[in-house]
């Protein structure tokens, strides 16, 4: 069998796969240079299971069709990380880290100055629990945190503190924003879709 049919076959795998609602394909490639791909990871030969690439079929297809989804771009980081682009009350436009592990929205000393917004010594002292390990801030609440279309209101939120600094960020968006929203990550398009939960 041709690369080029081969080619075909996977095109019209993954393309019944996603209309089966798969989540996962699995491709590799060979010893010849030939592409394989399946949605069971028990199919991939033990001797390319170090070459495996998971490939995410999450159902952005929709989002045109779905008013409550929201598409919105990320910038993946050297580590990982994924960067989105907030805005804070209408007005401060922030690169923050996309975080589900950590419980607040974190923003730096300095965003909050440009804000306006600095937590003052009398603030609730509180400890976040991050992707990377425990934060310890004082609390303040946003008026107002839009990621692409997705907008919530008074949002909790936490300052770090002054001695601590990001590298190339403002902060994380956390749980108290992202609480609100069923989360797809499709990492071909590189887009967070988020649906906004039924309360």
């Amino acid at each position: 069998m041709g690369k080029r049919v081969l080619k075909w076959l996977l095109v019209f795998l993954l393309t019944v796969a996603a209309s089966d609602g798969v989540a996962e394909i699995y491709q590799w490639v060979d010893n010849e240079g030939i592409t394989h791909a399946s949605n069971d990871p028990g199919k991939v030969p033990p001797a390319y299971r170090g070459r495996v690439e998971s490939i995410s079929l999450s159902p952005s297809a929709e989002k045109a069709d779905d008013a409550e989804a929201y598409a919105i771009p990320f910038e993946k980081g050297p580590s990982g990380v994924m960067f989105v682009q907030v805005f804070l009350n209408n007005v401060i436009r922030a690169r923050m880290v996309f975080d589900t592990g950590a419980s607040l929205v974190l923003i730096s000393h300095e965003l909050a100055q440009r804000m306006g917004q600095t937590a003052s010594a009398s603030g609730e002292k509180i400890r976040l629990k991050t992707a990377g390990g425990d934060v310890e801030g004082r609390s303040i609440v946003i008026a107002k945190v839009d990621l692409g279309n997705a907008v919530k209101e008074n949002v909790r939120a936490a300052v770090s503190p002054q001695n601590q600094t990001f590298s190339d960020f403002d902060g994380l968006l956390g749980l108290s924003f992202l609480d609100d929203f069923q989360v797809t990550i499709d990492h071909r398009t590189q887009e967070v879709i988020l649906r906004r939960q039924s309360r």
